[in-house]
């Protein structure tokens, strides 16, 4: 007895239809599995971005201190791996409402900066500290370039009448940086991902 799936035609396309939908099948887990690849290497730029600016930036610590000899000092310290590139100190007073929020600050234009010179990684800045004074609020800031080309700013905020300090770190990246000839791919694929607008 000789049906309609016998037929060697609807075999034929039947065999077209299971090859289409494993090609479908294929090509579905590609597509799925090159996303998650290209998660991975995000997330493996983002790392190596990581460590590579670990090696290049500096760290910078900044805190009041009263020296054995009774002077207040300021004391800057450099724990980055990388030097701090002409470093200036500036400090002013500010008013009770001001708070520390992430931004590069900019100072008055009668405040008066501090040159330090370059501060090496696991190097120590003391100078004497002729901002402070009783019963206001004191901020200090000092700002450094890296060899990213970027700025960097640590701002310490002194209370008052009181041991009380607020510190806050604000990086500033340069995505103006033209690339060297003997930069890895990685770094020229980074500082395309950096110029892209967010």
């Amino acid at each position: 007895m000789d049906t309609f799936l016998c037929k060697p035609e609807v075999f034929w396309v039947g065999v077209q239809a299971l090859t289409a939908v494993a090609a479908l099948f294929t090509a579905i887990l590609g597509l799925i599995g090159l996303v998650f690849y290209t998660l991975y290497t995000r997330k493996m730029m983002k790392i190596s971005e990581k460590a590579w600016q670990l090696n290049l930036l500096p760290s910078l610590v900044v805190q009041t201190d009263v020296s054995k000899s009774g002077v207040r000092e300021i004391v800057i310290l450099n724990v980055g791996m990388g030097p701090a590139l002409n470093p200036r100190l500036w400090a002013q007073p500010v008013s009770p409402d001001f708070i520390l929020n992430g931004d590069v600050l900019v100072h008055k234009p009668d405040v008066q900066e501090t040159f330090l010179g370059s501060l090496l990684s696991q190097s120590t800045f003391r100078v004497t500290d002729g901002y402070f004074s009783q019963g206001k609020r004191v901020l200090y800031v000092v700002e450094a370039g890296d060899l990213a080309g970027g700025t960097q700013q640590m701002q310490l905020l002194s209370e008052p009448d009181s041991e009380e300090r607020h510190v806050l770190q604000v990086r500033k990246l340069s995505t103006d940086l033209p690339i060297r000839g003997d930069a890895s791919l990685l770094q020229k694929v980074l500082w395309l991902f950096r110029r892209s607008p967010k």
